[in-house]
């Protein structure tokens, strides 16, 4: 049987066949000198651009801050120094308004590749675990959004998700063109959904007047999770190996990982007990009503991962 989807990798997997390419990037950075933005300058220093690639860096300071451009501008033209080996087309730009605003126009106007922000600005208190700017632009922006948290260790582990959405099937493509280091590992995880049906669960006595009725046997019910659970392992285990497959084809060694239960909560437990440094994902998935910006799971491992995270919308070139 074919999860749904798997016909989408197989398309993509088709058309990506042969030596990889890394694609040019053009990148459009919310430099606003915070923390997290000095450690998603380290994380754009240590990707292997290919040739052409181009840096935009803007900064947006609101009109109480105005007398702060001088303190922006000192920001930025550290950017441009640190990122100076890198060879990249660079350019830059303060402006007065609303940040998120002001970066979605920005977005707008100019088609990027990728968004980069530091997870949280200079202005969020301790307890915030992404900032607002942040939040915003990674919701309504048309193209990828990488948002980054410190401290920065390294792209030691990648982890890419995989549901059979479309989303996720581009966000696997535009993964397999993105300037990974040669040390990262990729790992390709897919959570397999919490089983319907359990003994324990629904075997239970129904009272009928004075009558007791059993609905169905235990012993078909444990049969009917057994079949689930192996149906749903199998789509799952095609799923990885499509991904897995795709990536083979340009040379990309990946590791798969196959979880059970809800997928945020798996997924935020397993980046943590594993130090993943990335986790890649489609901005919805296969559920999420198409009135959503961004699916439940995306959001909450956003916020809630403690690492890095990189949102492919469908939209991405």
């Amino acid at each position: 049987m074919d999860a749904p989807g798997l016909h989408h990798a197989k398309d993509i997997i088709h058309e990506m066949e042969g030596a990889r390419k890394i694609q040019p990037l053009d990148i459009l950075f919310g430099d606003d000198g915070s923390q997290d933005a000095l450690s998603a300058i380290s994380f754009i220093r240590d990707l292997p651009f290919a040739e052409n690639s181009s840096f935009f860096t803007l900064g947006v300071l609101s009109q109480r801050e105005g007398w702060n451009i001088g303190l922006r501008q000192a920001d930025i033209e550290q950017t441009q120094v640190f990122l100076s080996e890198k060879g990249l087309d660079f350019q830059s730009q303060i402006v007065m308004g609303n940040p998120a605003e002001k970066l979605l126009e920005f977005a707008d106007a100019r088609q990027p590749d990728l968004i980069v922000l530091g997870a949280k600005g200079r202005r969020n208190t301790f307890d915030i675990l992404l900032g607002g700017v942040t939040q915003q632009v990674m919701e309504y922006s048309d193209v990828p959004v990488l948002v980054v948290r410190s401290p920065y260790k390294g792209l030691r582990r990648l982890m890419l998700l995989t549901d059979g959405s479309d989303c996720s099937m581009f966000a696997a493509k535009f993964l397999a063109h993105f300037p990974v280091p040669d040390w990262t590992e990729i790992r390709i995880a897919h959570v397999l959904p919490p089983l319907l049906f359990s003994a324990d669960r629904f075997v239970q006595k129904m009272e009928a007047g004075k009558e007791v009725i059993m609905p169905i046997s235990e012993k078909k019910l444990i049969s009917t999770a057994e079949v689930q659970a192996k149906e749903e392992r199998f789509v799952g285990e095609t799923l990885l190996n499509n991904t897995m497959q795709m990536m083979k084809e340009l040379g990309i060694t990946t590791t798969p990982v196959l979880m059970h239960g809800d997928a945020a909560t798996e997924i935020i437990a397993y980046a943590r007990e594993n130090e993943i440094d990335l986790i890649v994902a489609g901005a919805r998935g296969i559920t999420a009503s198409k009135a959503w910006l961004i699916g439940s799971v995306s959001r909450k491992l956003a916020h809630y991962s403690g690492c890095s995270i990189l949102i492919v919308k469908q939209t991405a070139r």
